[in-house]
């Protein structure tokens, strides 16, 4: 099932004398159990798409859809329950702790009075527990660094538990091992709870590791194709001016060597890395 769907989708920004396109006429398609990696130089529309889809900023033209039924029709109430979204901004939460953070994800699911059941604490501590911060639970977030907020805003998206998850670089403020982690945590879920998760990230080695599908933002568009098809077909030098050997089989890069390009890497032995 498609849980994202755009129809000749076209973003960028209004302006009185014209607008700035950054993309047009996109048809992209993200089903439920896939990990998609969005990837594209600075400043060629990598947020705004993401903004775009998920409804906080109005596309210059076209249609997103969430499960099939399209976003300009729906109540935000409707959308908060289809999809969530955790951006790079730290959140200007500076009172709370870490659990009362975590606990505005069941926000949608909760009745008028905002009042959590027992089911609804159960997610909040499966969240915690699932990014690894349990002990940021009853900490103030302003006492709190970059990288422990941002899980605990990745725990908030969890907690929320949309089908469909949009993430904008969740690993920029988080140590290697985090990021592993991170990249990990987002890959089960696909797997094990059938959800759909877009990540923008500047990660290019772990977007290649872990992604089911790639879309390479370029002043051309958007390319779709698997890890593999981004690394043989010339995409990564057209883009970025890196040599994709580097990456593939014969470039002799301890995570890729030897490793079958077909799938994504995280589903192969570990005997690969």
């Amino acid at each position: 099932m498609k849980a994202l769907e755009t129809r000749a989708l076209t973003i960028g920004y209004r302006r009185r004398r014209g607008n700035i396109v950054l993309a047009r006429d996109l048809d992209l398609q993200l089903g439920r159990g896939s990990l998609v990696g969005i990837l594209g130089a600075n400043g060629v529309g990598k947020s705004t798409l993401l903004r775009t889809l998920a409804c906080m900023q109005a596309p210059l033209a076209g249609q997103v859809l969430l499960d099939g039924e399209e976003t300009a029709r729906m109540l935000p109430l409707e959308v908060a329950r289809q999809l969530c979204i955790v951006l790079t901004a730290a959140p200007q939460v500076s009172l709370l702790n870490g659990y009362a953070l975590v606990a505005l994800g069941r926000y949608p699911h909760s009745d008028w009075l905002g009042r959590l059941s027992k089911s609804d604490h159960a997610q909040i501590t499966w969240a915690l527990q699932a990014v690894g911060a349990t002990d940021l639970a009853e900490q103030r977030v302003s006492q709190l660094s970059d990288g422990q907020r941002q899980k605990l805003m990745i725990a908030r998206a969890l907690t929320q538990d949309c089908p469909l998850m949009l993430l904008d670089e969740p690993t920029a403020f988080l140590d290697y091992p985090r990021r592993l982690e991170t990249l990990r945590l987002l890959r089960r879920l696909t797997r094990d709870a059938d959800r759909a998760v877009l990540v923008c990230t500047h990660e290019l080695d772990l977007a290649l590791r872990y992604c089911d599908e790639l879309w390479l933002m370029s002043n051309s568009g958007v390319k779709v194709g698997s890890p593999a098809t981004i690394l043989r077909d010339g995409s990564l030098h057209k883009t970025f001016g890196i040599d994709s050997s580097s990456f593939g089989a014969n470039g002799g890069s301890r995570i890729f060597d030897g490793a079958d390009l077909s799938q994504p890497l995280e589903r192969q032995e570990d005997s690969i890395i």
